[in-house]
């Protein structure tokens, strides 16, 4: 079976969250996390990717909080995949990083995204 249904859903889930009807997006983007869960387990990169997925619908509501949780377990789950030199690696810490300037926490937005630069 693979992930192909999580896959369509992820895009669907994305092109909802494109609307603005975040509500549909995030329920889709949970689905997506729990076949992808099923499936490859909760420490797979896709799963990762799923997580990092709701993690940015959460940024477009502006719940920065809820969004830098989802983000910092993606970034975890990263680093055990692929280690801490790899790019999808450096992607997390960039949307953290983003947060962090979101939440105005300047200083570690600036440190973060020095740390992406040096992966990169």
């Amino acid at each position: 079976m693979g992930t192909t249904p999580a896959m369509a859903l992820n895009n669907v889930a994305a092109d909802y969250c494109k609307l603005g009807n975040y509500t549909k997006s995030i329920e889709l983007n949970k689905k997506c996390i729990e076949i992808r869960g099923r499936l490859l387990g909760n420490n797979h990169p896709d799963y990762a990717m799923s997580i990092g997925n709701l993690a940015l619908v959460y940024m477009e509501l502006g719940d920065y909080e809820r969004s830098l949780e989802l983000n910092t377990e993606c970034l975890k789950i990263r680093e055990n995949c692929f280690g801490m030199g790899h790019p999808d690696y450096a992607v997390s810490i960039n949307n953290i990083a983003m947060l962090y300037y979101y939440l105005g926490n300047y200083s570690k937005s600036i440190d973060l995204n020095r740390k992406c630069l040096k992966i990169y």
